[in-house]
């Protein structure tokens, strides 16, 4: 199973979504109170966790590194695909002064890009740097290209999309990749088709999506990974969603 590591909710979404006017000028880690966020339809998250969570990624994100972030949330593509915008992201290479990239976790601060994916779930993330997000960041890709959403963090919440009869078994690029976890499968991970990976023997699926692992080592990112279609320890693969 992939790590699932997010950021911290308090006080990220005001500043990175300019919900209020004051938002923007409240000091890192001040946080809405619950009345506030029931105003924006925000409930509790549905979390995946599968791994215990550590320290990291727990400290708020600084004035600046949130004024980038907005800027990047909102130059992403509108009214293109939604693998065009995956893509987007995957390739920005800003980085906040301690050398980390705003299209990856962090090691000692939550990522306000990370954060503002949630926006287009009825989730907040709130577990530290532990929090699933490639479900929100599918979300996000298919709402920045006018695409219905399932307005939920868990990855199987793509499981019937965009209704139950969108299986395939001759998935097209940018066509979404939902998996389950083999040991909880109310749990999972959704991508989008990047291509079949023929390096190995082994039926591989190339998959463009978020807090995924590739050339980054342990930290998650928005990234292509390659994961075997029928061997895969911990995922097992459901379906391919066409965006036909």
């Amino acid at each position: 199973m992939i790590t699932r590591r997010g950021m911290l909710a308090s006080g990220a979404l005001m500043p990175v979504l300019g919900l209020t006017a004051g938002a923007a000028r409240a000091a890192p880690g001040d946080a809405p109170g619950s009345d506030w966020l029931s105003q924006f339809g925000f409930k509790n998250p549905e979390i995946e966790i599968t791994q215990p969570a550590s320290v990291t990624g727990t400290a708020p994100a600084l004035a600046e590194e949130v004024t980038k972030a907005f800027g990047l949330l909102f130059g992403a593509p509108r009214d293109a695909k939604p693998f065009d915008v995956a893509q987007y992201f995957e390739g920005l290479t800003l980085k906040n002064k301690d050398g980390e990239h705003y299209n990856a976790e962090w090691a000692s601060r939550w990522n306000p890009v990370i954060v503002g994916f949630f926006c287009m779930t009825h989730q907040l993330p709130n577990a530290g740097d532990q929090t699933s997000w490639c479900a929100a960041f599918a979300n996000w890709c298919l709402g920045a290209s006018g695409r219905p959403l399932t307005y939920s963090a868990l990855a199987v919440s793509f499981a019937s999309y965009p209704t139950v009869n969108a299986a395939t078994e001759d998935p097209q690029i940018g066509d979404l990749v939902v998996f389950r976890d083999r040991s909880d499968p109310n749990h999972g991970h959704v991508g989008f088709f990047a291509g079949w990976d023929k390096s190995t023997s082994d039926v591989r699926i190339k998959v463009l999506g978020g807090n995924q692992r590739g050339n980054t080592g342990t930290t998650g990112a928005v990234t292509t990974v390659s994961f075997s279609k029928d061997h895969d320890k911990n995922l097992e693969f459901h379906s391919f969603r066409s965006l036909a």
